[in-house]
């Protein structure tokens, strides 16, 4: 087996924006962009490998709610993610338009699955929440753009 510093790159940053999305470190106006959804939205984007794609997500999950039973919400995460990963062909060939309209959908989906009353009786705080992970996927793919045309993976 091949060893692949670019998966374990990419593990350490869905780690590392797990544990940020797990703690309360970054809040813009009372609400906290999803980085690990935004993130591993790109990757879905740069990852051809069902398996590497598949292990940056439960990585992220495992990092996001550190704890030994699954909760409803990181299996409908991993759920959404991976089906996701089927689905990416059916968007735009134009990577950044699917990257934003991916991210909009996912966030979408997560909260109508998991808390769809947070839609209905906030909708402010939930449109920014999904402005703030549209702008944390375009810094995303930004970076993991410019890495991947130098030759180089984040």
């Amino acid at each position: 087996m091949k060893f692949n510093i670019f998966l374990i790159t990419d593990l350490f940053l869905v780690v590392f924006f797990g544990l940020i999305q797990s703690l309360p470190l970054i809040s813009f106006y009372g609400v906290k962009p999803d980085l690990l959804l935004s993130l591993l939205v790109v990757f879905l984007f740069f990852t051809e490998n069902f398996w590497q794609y598949f292990i940056l997500v439960l990585a992220g999950s495992i990092a996001l709610k550190y704890s030994t039973t699954a909760t409803f919400e990181v299996i409908v995460f991993v759920i959404i993610m991976t089906s996701a990963f089927y689905l990416k062909k059916y968007f735009s060939t134009h990577e950044f338009l699917a990257i934003l309209g991916v991210t909009m959908i996912l966030s979408v989906l997560f909260y109508g699955i998991i808390n769809y009353t947070f839609i209905v009786n906030d909708i402010y705080r939930f449109v920014l929440e999904i402005i703030y992970n549209i702008l944390a996927s375009v810094i995303f793919w930004l970076i993991l753009d410019n890495a991947n045309k130098n030759n180089a993976s984040f």
